[in-house]
């Protein structure tokens, strides 16, 4: 039987089964009320009948009675009717054959056997019972009715039937067609139509099981493409497996490196033919025996002992779980050779297998000693090279040293101007000599990586301003505006190489003097980023040369290569000044560059990471509580020079205004000392545009509402005659670029001490002059008696009286018998006496106070190394350094530091 017959057949039983019981309960229901309806009215007519017939009787109206019982038997349904009194029938009326039977009252109209639903009444009057009246009704209406309402509701149930059973018709094949479609998409996805899909129609229950069946469709169609290209990928495998194989058994049978696998109990398990020409064995022949077979039997127990643990652990006793060892191989013949064994550990399936790469290194320990042996050998050439480099450089430097120190000697007499031109000529051309010794020495150092970098506490803006005053003659020497710019926000108190640091910008800053023809050189160093730690800061050094080509920005920094593109020339050196700079920012961890275009100047720049030193007060505002609160005027065109004196008097506490012309600055100064509130002093440049700063000198002292103004003229470059020539125009103070931050705040208080009407002149000579006038002993520890010359002439110029020891024995006597202001120690040679001298100087100080108080100072040599530098400032004495060879400038500057 089909499933839509199935269907068809359960609902046409299902629906006549529920009409079957419905009509039953119709009938059953109908008929019931019918019965109750006949027992109603059965009980109703007789009551009124007996009511009626009640005075009758009491009136013995027999007539009147029988008249009652033909009208009440004439009713529908009534088959008779009977009025009793007394045993008696009174009247009687109906079917004769039921008035003959006798009566028998029916309680329930169900209960009714004969047709006739029997019924009386008793008739009472006062509380006497007169009579009763008895009714019987036919029940044949209600079996006709009960039969009519049976046919109509059979003929209902039979049209309803119908009616089912087109329904169940079209629902099962409804259904069937459902399921039709799906038992087809089935076969289809079952012959291989994988993902194959049902068109939905609706929303019903059987939509969503063709939707469901349509997601397990794809969901087959996703896991059936996994499962081909698992299929395709595990046979692509299994080709590749195979090919593989039959590769490494090619390489394996071809490898120059003997393949050996032994099991975890150390025997051999194969042996492949590199394995048999380095050992001598066949494969047959060591197959099962132990790996020990193939060491010398002196060394077996140590060798043993290294693969027992491997094999023991799964690695080395390093854990390492590829072990890379030398050994000592023996072959068949008994003979020895090293070889490598590189041992790794693979498991297949549950058994663990090591294999073992060998390979024959006698070639490589041969070639390996011969390396080592010329490695050796250039080291040794290396340090041969360097040595005479240095000794060539110090011999060169020796007498070198001598011929500048005599012309420096020299130039302190009476010479004719073109005597001095020549002594000037020789004095240049001695220090390029001495810079190019140099340069090829600190090279030779960085190529045999002899120079090291250091760190200790250090000052910047001390080595940047050293560096600009020790250059300050070269730029003036060509006319050129040499200024240097710190801020004042950025740290000063650093740790780092300040040696290094000081050569790299004199590097820069020369060449920038060397190509500059006209205009300036500026030094400025920027903050990049800071922390509470540590600081980066970019130093850049600017000029308004001739530029760079392309070409030479990108070679630049390479040794040997000069601006102009060819070898080292007499005019510019060795080409080594760039290379050794930027070898040394490297070596500190920063980086160096450059931007330049031809013809417009170059920028030369370098970034360094510096460590903070502790918190400290600065210096150089300390000690100037008298420049508090004075009111200066300063007068520069230059916006970037303006802001920083501006910078440096509002860090002293003064009032500062500014001005960018002559003309302003003299019509404010008129006003403020109309105002009464004068200026106290005034700064002003030596060549302003509109009226030159000596032309504003004179027009400020000619007034005498403005003339109680003390003056300081700030020059770029001084010229013979130029202090006088100030002098007479008023001014009490003068300075050339580049200015320190101590020397301009020394010379304002020097300027505010003088009488107005003083004629004197304030400069950088008599700063330094008063700053050496307690004229005290100088100590010069100092082997070389030429330099002990030159030594002896700068001092006594400057009325000092030196005394000269040449050996640690000598000074230490001298320390013993007098206290010297100044001590100048030569660094390389304490360092080379066991730092006797320095010794001696702490010890004394520790135990008595008042002894040894002078300033300790390190005279360093070209030739002395970095390490011996630091040394003898390690020892916590030495205050400062003094460069060799020392010049006049030099002296001074470290004296009155």
């Amino acid at each position: 039987m089909s499933f839509r017959l199935k269907i068809i057949l359960g609902i046409i039983l299902i629906q006549a089964l529920l009409l079957i019981v419905l009509i039953a309960i119709s009938l059953n229901f109908l008929k019931l009320s019918n019965e109750v309806e006949l027992s109603k009215r059965a009980s109703s007519l007789v009551s009124l009948f007996s009511v009626t017939a009640r005075p009758l009787i009491l009136e013995g109206n027999r007539t009147a009675l029988q008249i009652l019982s033909n009208t009440v038997a004439g009713q529908p349904g009534v088959e008779y009717v009977r009025i009793r009194h007394a045993g008696k029938v009174l009247a009687a009326s109906g079917d004769p054959a039921r008035l003959g039977q006798p009566f028998v009252e029916d309680f329930m109209v169900g209960d009714v056997s004969d047709g006739i639903f029997d019924t009386y009444a008793t008739i009472t009057a006062d509380g006497r019972t007169l009579g009763q009246v008895e009714i019987g009704i036919s029940i044949k209406e209600i079996a006709t009715v009960t039969s009519a309402a049976s046919r109509q509701i059979s003929t209902v149930a039979l049209i309803g039937m119908f009616f089912s059973i087109l329904m169940s018709i079209a629902l099962g094949n409804y259904f069937a067609r459902q399921l039709h479609t799906l038992r087809n998409a089935a076969r289809s996805i079952a012959s291989g139509n994988i993902g194959y899909q049902l068109f939905i129609r609706g929303h019903d229950e059987l939509a969503q099981t063709a939707n469901a069946f349509n997601t397990m469709s794809r969901k087959l169609a996703v896991l059936y493409s996994e499962k081909q290209s698992a299929l395709n990928r595990a046979e692509q495998t299994t080709v590749e497996l195979r090919d593989n194989e039959r590769r490494i058994q090619t390489i394996l049978g071809h490898a120059m490196d003997g393949i050996i696998t032994i099991d975890d109990l150390g025997l051999i398990d194969s042996f492949n033919p590199a394995a048999e020409r380095i050992f001598g064995y066949s494969q047959a022949e060591v197959l099962g025996q132990n790996v020990t077979i193939l060491m010398p039997e002196r060394m077996r127990d140590r060798q043993e002992a290294f693969l027992r643990e491997y094999l023991r652990s799964g690695s080395s006793t390093d854990n390492d779980k590829q072990r890379r060892r030398e050994f000592i191989g023996r072959r068949q013949d008994g003979s020895i050779f090293p070889m490598e064994l590189n041992l790794s550990e693979v498991r297949i399936e549950e058994r663990a297998l090591y294999i073992g790469i060998i390979r024959d290194i006698t070639d490589r320990k041969r070639v390996e000693h011969e390396l080592r042996e010329a490695k050796d050998l250039a080291l040794e050439s290396a340090r041969a090279k360097f040595e005479f480099i240095a000794n060539v450089s110090h011999e060169l430097r020796s007498p070198m040293k001598g011929v500048l120190g005599t012309i420096n000697m020299l130039q302190q007499t009476g010479l004719s101007a073109q005597q001095q031109e020549y002594v000037h000529h020789i004095n240049e051309a001695g220090d390029r000599l001495i810079t190019i010794v140099n340069d090829i020495l600190d090279f030779s150092r960085l190529e045999s990586n002899r120079m090291k970098i250091e760190s200790f506490d250090f000052d910047i803006r001390q080595s940047i301003e050293n560096v600009c005053h020790g250059l300050r003659a070269a730029a003036q020497r060509k006319g050129l505006r040499l200024t240097y710019f710190i801020p004042c926000l950025a740290p000063f108190a650093l740790r780092g190489d300040p040696a290094r640091i000081r050569q790299v910008l004199i590097n820069l800053v020369d060449n920038a003097i060397k190509y500059t023809e006209q205009g300036e050189v500026a030094v400025h160093v920027e903050m990049i980023e800071e922390n509470s730690r540590q600081v980066r800061l970019k130093f850049v050094v600017s000029d308004t040369g001739v530029g760079l080509t392309p070409k030479a920005r990108r070679r630049i920094f390479d040794g040997y290569f000069t601006a102009e593109g060819g070898p080292m020339t007499a005019h510019t050196g060795a080409g080594l000044g760039l290379a050794i700079s930027k070898r040394l920012v490297e070596m500190m961890g920063g980086e160096i560059g450059v931007d330049s275009e031809r013809g417009r100047g170059s920028v030369f720049w370098f970034t360094l990471m510096f460590d903070k030193q502790a918190p400290q007060l600065v210096e150089s505002t300390q000690n100037y509580d008298e420049l508090r609160g004075l009111k200066v005027l300063v007068v520069d065109s230059r916006d970037a020079w303006r802001d920083f004196l501006h910078r440096l008097m509002q860090a002293a506490g003064m009032e500062v205004h500014d001005a960018v012309s002559s003309i302003e600055a003299l019509e404010d100064i008129i006003h403020q000392a109309e105002n009464d509130e004068p200026y106290d002093l005034v700064i002003l440049d030596m060549m302003m545009q509109d009226m030159t700063g000596l032309e504003l000198a004179r027009r400020i002292k000619s007034d005498v509402n403005i003339s109680q103004a003390r003056l300081i003229m700030v020059a770029t470059t001084g010229y013979r005659g130029d202090s006088e020539e100030v002098r007479l125009a008023g001014v009490n103070g003068y300075l050339t670029a580049p200015i320190k931050e101590r020397q301009l705040y020394d010379c304002m208080l020097a300027v505010m001490h003088l009488e107005l009407d003083s004629e004197a002149l304030i400069t950088r000579h008599s700063l330094a002059d008063n700053q050496l006038t307690e004229q005290g002993q100088i100590l010069v520890i100092e082997e070389d008696l030429q330099e002990q010359k030159n030594l002896l002439t700068m001092f006594e110029e400057l009325d000092y009286r030196p005394y000269f020891a040449a050996s640690s024995t000598e000074a230490i006597e001298a320390l013993s018998r007098h206290n010297y202001q100044y001590i100048i120690i030569d660094c390389k040679m304490e360092c080379r006496d066991g730092f006797t001298v320095t010794d001696f100087i702490r010890n004394q100080r520790v135990h008595e106070t008042e002894r040894m108080s002078g300033k300790v100072m390190a005279l360093v040599r070209p030739e002395t190394t970095t390490q011996e530098t630091e040394a003898c400032l390690s020892v916590g004495i030495v205050e400062g350094t003094l460069d060799y060879p020392v010049s006049r400038e030099g002296l001074v500057a470290r004296l009155a530091h």
